[in-house]
């Protein structure tokens, strides 16, 4: 059984799509200071980004 599109479901998918687009922008660019996008979501979840600053 789909589970029903909610709000939160919605915004879950579109917070992911958003973070898989940095992550793959920042590797792209091949900062020498960039951190795992594991990493980059763990700080932005947290309200900081990946420099330990508000993003």
């Amino acid at each position: 059984m789909n589970e029903p599109l909610t709000a939160t479901v919605i915004e879950r998918a579109a917070e992911n799509a958003w973070l898989n687009r940095l992550a793959d922008e920042w590797e792209q660019e091949g900062r020498a200071d960039s951190v795992s996008s594991e990493e980059m979501v763990r700080e932005l979840a947290r309200g900081r980004g990946p420099d330990g600053l508000s993003p």
